[in-house]
């Protein structure tokens, strides 16, 4: 595929500071590629690819390893700043276990249970904790935030924890402070970099040296992750001054058809702090673009039909349910679709939003597949309850104990207590202490119960269903904010073990791998024969020949959270992202 002008001038210098724009669908991985051929063509040349998703560094790896040749690719390394960063940390490990997903949020509950957080505050909690986190300059204030990070880091150092973003930071200083050495790469590509936060290009400047080379490639409309500390315009401002960094664009979006760029050139020049950039669409199909609008009205011929088999039953419909009140706005959405569904994609704000559609696809009987969200496996319930069970089943798995019992909401000075006293036996071995929830003095009894019993199927099955009793027991005792979804997990990982084969010690060790160790489903633009469901977020770096976006309604897109003039460019660029998915066709959807 032979490079356009834009694409070649980029490339024709391998080394010099680059800061590279890219539009949706202007080909910046295959650029990428070619510039690291260019780089590579020097004997004496050693380049780190940087991206942020596994399933991205795969790729990058597999396309460049296809052009390149052996000898080349000997000498190109691609990583996630995540992957990165945890190799060149371990001098500064000391013996800690990095702790991240579920298993960190199950920290942050404990902090705000010992703290008195309304759990309603729990979100936001946690983000100003993770804000704090990034600041390599911060100085502890008399608020709830830094009272609430103290707390959480005292933690992490008690159990010999740490979470990523405190991993990242000790890196950087060190790195600053000469105790860890820069890489030696002679060239670095980092792909996406308006999702860098500053913690990340802290960790770039430290390896700017005179003779390092860098280019970084992204898009400021596309930096859609501002609450998770992406910096998007100011780190590409930061980076051209910094680096004394060359700026190219690349302006032809071969993806999308003319009409549908427009219209997203449209919406995305009404933001403010932007790289000001041409667009062209390098498509000759015009495209279609149309708006949806749902009639207050409106009845679904599929409910007609549904209502006039229930009467010839002598029956009803059954009254909605709060989950899927507004279920004609989604039989709407189906009926744009249902023709031939196999060629859209259907983009919302939240996946609460995709629950209800799935729900309506299903009623059909039109297959769908949905990408991203969280696995159960992935949630503070699923990882608590594993790790409580193994802690209980294991005497000396001490920190699963501990971690257990924190997710089930004993007391922090129980478990330090408990932590430095079980020296050599479990839960069993304790003395009974008065101070206890109930379900810890109940979990003693159950340990005491099957000490050196079971081993065949049925008693193996009596025990765990002992261990489940314990837990629907205590279920709403705690502060959790979402007890019916933790009763549901729970219900759903009983029915998992009772279906296992092995032994009771078998089962609990699966169940904890699975917990630990969770793995999403890659996305992909490529699911023949279905529908593809996702969340705008999820949809970043995906295409479909068609995509409808659902419910840009006020307080959804925008989102009513907030109404600062920043956050609505963030609102302003996610949306201009989910536009920008579609090759030939895209509908927007108001209700």
């Amino acid at each position: 595929m032979p490079l356009n002008e834009e694409q070649a001038s980029i490339i024709a210098e391998p080394n010099q500071n680059k800061l590279i724009c890219a539009l949706p669908g202007s080909g910046k991985t295959y650029l990428s590629i070619r510039l690291a051929d260019a780089i590579l063509t020097d004997p004496n040349t050693k380049l780190l690819m940087v991206t942020f998703t596994n399933a991205a560094a795969r790729e990058m790896q597999d396309r460049a390893t296809a052009l390149l040749g052996k000898e080349k690719s000997r000498r190109l390394h691609t990583k996630t700043f995540a992957k990165i960063m945890i190799e060149q940390h371990k001098p500064l490990l000391n013996g800690r276990r990095l702790i991240m997903g579920g298993e960190y949020d199950n920290y942050i509950l404990r902090v705000v249970k010992k703290l008195k957080i309304d759990v309603d505050n729990v979100s936001i909690v946690a983000q100003q904790i993770e804000e704090i986190g990034r600041d390599i300059h911060w100085q502890p204030k008399n608020d709830l935030a830094s009272k609430a990070y103290i707390e959480i880091q005292n933690m992490m150092a008690m159990y010999s924890r740490i979470d990523l973003t405190t991993l990242a930071k000790e890196l950087v200083v060190g790195l600053q402070s000469g105790d860890i050495a820069p890489l030696d790469y002679s060239h670095y590509i980092v792909d996406e970099f308006q999702d860098t936060d500053s913690v990340q290009f802290d960790w770039l400047s430290a390896h700017n040296l005179p003779s390092k080379h860098f280019c970084v490639v992204g898009d400021d409309d596309q930096s859609i992750y501002y609450w998770r500390g992406a910096r998007g315009y100011s780190n590409m401002v930061a980076f051209q001054r910094d680096f004394k960094a060359t700026a190219y664009l690349m302006s032809k979006c071969y993806r999308c058809a003319p009409l549908i760029l427009g219209l997203a050139q449209q919406l995305i020049e009404h933001g403010a702090d932007r790289i000001h950039k041409d667009m062209a669409s390098g498509v000759e199909e015009r495209g279609r673009v149309s708006i949806r609008t749902f009639p207050s009205d409106y009845v679904s011929p599929f409910t007609a039909i549904l209502e006039s088999r229930t009467k010839v039953l002598g029956q009803a419909l059954p009254p909605p349910t709060a989950d899927n009140k507004d279920i004609e706005a989604y039989r709407y959405i189906v009926d744009q679709i249902q023709e031939d569904y196999e060629n859209w994609a259907i983009l919302c704000r939240t996946n609460k939003h995709l629950d209800t559609l799935e729900y309506a696809l299903a009623e059909r009987g039109i297959p769908a597949v949905r990408l991203g969200g969280k696995s159960i496996f992935d949630t503070p319930h699923a990882i608590g309850i594993a790790k409580l069970l193994v802690g209980v089943i294991f005497p000396l798995a001490h920190n699963q104990l501990v971690d257990g019992l924190g997710w089930a909401g004993e007391d922090e000075v129980i478990l330090q207590t408990m932590f430095y006293s079980l020296h050599g036996g479990g839960l069993d071995a304790q003395g009974v202490n008065l101070k206890w929830l109930d379900i810890t003095t109940d979990l003693h009894s159950y340990c005491r119960k099957w000490q050196g019993k079971g081993g065949d199927v049925a008693s193996t099955d009596e025990q765990l269903m002992d261990f489940f009793t314990v837990l629907d027991r205590h279920h709403g005792a705690t502060d959790a904010q979402d007890i019916k979804y933790r009763e549901a997990i729970a219900r759903t990982l009983k029915s998992m073990l009772l279906s296992m084969n092995g032994p009771v010690t078998e089962r609990a060790k699966k169940l904890y791998k699975l917990a630990t160790n969770s793995n999403k489903q890659k996305p992909s633009h490529k699911h023949p024969g279905k529908v593809v469901l996702c969340t705008l977020t999820g949809s970043k770096g995906l295409e479909w020949p068609k995509v409808f976006i659902m419910m840009i309604n006020r307080q959804i897109i925008p989102s009513s959270k907030d109404d600062s003039e920043d956050n609505k460019d963030e609102e302003r660029r996610l949306l201009y992202v989910g536009m920008t998915r579609a090759e030939r066709e895209l509908g927007l959807h108001w209700h």
